[in-house]
């Protein structure tokens, strides 16, 4: 009905609403969309003990804060720039109402976000802590191992972050094709999506060199799709959203090209027994409780399940002995 109604308006004020509507939508449909995949990201973390992914969810949060004070600031300056039209009576009043209760729900949305961002910072305080001993607990005292490690560890959080990113991207395209704006970027992109979400799921657990090569070949072109596409959507009127949205996503792609190049070059060195995928988790970096360790340079004589200080100290005492004696072999055999 809203739309019918619009068609009635001045030619340009019609096609500038319609663009605005087009767009209130879309950033609605992200926030929400963007709450659950955060949601899922949260109970993977907690369920994996994975500190990097809940800091990660700390920086989201704040993320949708900066993305909800935007979204009031475009909002207000849409009523602002109706509101005269309203009084020449070129546009309905309803329309201008229903903007304000819009702007409305903004501001409450944004502002809980603000507030849950407080506790999230201080469970990602004493979570960063924890980094280091999990770590050591999880691969041993080898520092090659743990570096490798990192950075696999990386590189799956950062494929997470592109399902979200590109995902978001094709259903972007795919509405646009819908109405008739740049159909030529439709299939490009969702070939993107499922190759992106293929290479997630297989290049770690693997160690496949020639997907990981394929995964490297299609970031780089999704790479030139996303300058392409914020070369093509810039105008006069830019939509702020959009060109944040994806110079987030270009970053990412980026990482993602770097990670997996990093990763490759540590293929077949020993960190694939610690790998395992399954269509339920994805991709895990596996706690080695359910197999034996017969490598010193892993576990190193520490109790998992002793989380008293006390114990924690008197871990780390043999374990700062028992690695310096590794890194003086190392530095040894490499001479």
């Amino acid at each position: 009905m809203l739309s019918a109604q619009i068609q009635t308006w001045p030619v340009r004020e019609a096609a500038k609403v319609d663009t605005k509507l087009f767009r209130m939508m879309y950033e609605g449909t992200w926030f929400i969309v963007l709450e659950i995949w955060r949601l899922w990201l949260v109970m993977d973390a907690l369920s994996h003990f994975n500190t990097l992914t809940v800091i990660t969810t700390a920086i989201l949060t704040f993320m949708s804060v900066i993305f909800g004070l935007l979204a009031v600031v475009e909002t207000t300056k849409f009523i602002n720039e109706q509101m005269h039209f309203v009084v020449a009576s070129q546009i309905p009043a309803a329309f201008l109402s229903i903007s304000q209760m819009s702007r409305g729900f903004q501001i409450a949305l944004t502002v809980i976000l603000a507030v849950l961002v407080i506790p999230t910072v201080y469970l990602v305080y004493r979570l960063y802590h924890e980094y280091g001993w999990r770590t050591y607990k999880k691969v041993g005292a080898s520092l090659a191992l743990q570096q490798m490690y990192a950075q696999v560890n990386a590189f799956v959080l950062v494929l997470k972050l592109d399902s979200l990113f590109q995902g978001l991207n094709t259903v972007f395209f795919i509405a646009q094709a819908a109405t008739a704006y740049h159909q030529f970027r439709y299939p490009p992109s969702l070939a993107v999506l499922v190759m992106s979400v293929i290479g997630f799921v297989l290049i770690i657990a693997n160690e496949s060199k020639t997907q990981i090569v394929s995964f490297i070949t299609i970031q780089t072109v999704f790479l030139g799709f996303n300058l392409a596409s914020t070369v093509l959507m810039s105008s006069d009127d830019p939509w702020y959203f959009f060109i944040l949205y994806e110079t987030g996503s270009v970053l990412l792609t980026v990482v993602s090209i770097a990670l997996a190049i990093k990763c490759l070059l540590n293929f077949s060195k020993g960190l694939k027994s610690h790998v395992q995928w399954s269509l339920v988790t994805g991709t895990i970096i596996d706690d080695g409780l359910n197999k034996p360790l017969d490598d010193e340079s892993l576990l190193l004589d520490v109790e998992e399940y002793s989380d008293t200080l006390e114990d924690r100290q008197h871990s780390l005492l043999k374990a700062i002995h028992r690695q310096h004696q590794l890194s003086r072999n190392e530095m040894v055999e490499q001479s």
